[in-house]
């Protein structure tokens, strides 16, 4: 059994978890667990980089055996995520990929010794292979 924490932006990334992402994957007994950002009551995009990281960093405490990741709108990501700016000319991929990139080399710095995140998922790649496809949205 894997268990995974998303961290969401909002109830839309919250839904998609449940009702896409956890039934594709619960038969690889992935379990995911969608967490609203920030807090409770609080409404508006754009979060901050220290308020992700905040919560990915609380997660990652509490729970060391589970994984931790995020699901927010990368057009509307607000102040001081690491890798940014991001060039106008990367393409979406290209630009994804450097933010989560950094995003996971600093908190791997910040909780050193205690969580050390998978160079691969195993299972979870497998199971994501399974998603259907979006056809490039």
């Amino acid at each position: 059994m894997t268990r995974v924490v998303v961290i969401v932006e909002g109830q839309t990334e919250e839904a998609f978890v449940n009702d896409v992402l956890a039934v594709v994957l619960w038969p690889d007994e992935v379990y995911l667990t969608p967490i609203l950002l920030g807090v409770p009551g609080h409404k508006g995009g754009r979060p901050s980089y220290a308020r992700v990281k905040k919560d990915v960093l609380l997660h990652l405490k509490q729970d060391k055996a589970a994984y931790c990741s995020t699901m927010l709108d990368f057009y509307g990501l607000g102040p001081g995520f690491p890798g940014t700016p991001l060039s106008p000319g990367l393409p979406s991929v290209a630009k994804a990929a450097r933010v989560e990139q950094a995003m996971k080399a600093d908190v791997c710095e910040l909780v050193r010794g205690s969580y050390q995140p998978a160079s691969s998922c195993g299972s979870l790649s497998e199971s994501a292979r399974r998603l259907p496809d979006s056809g490039g949205h």
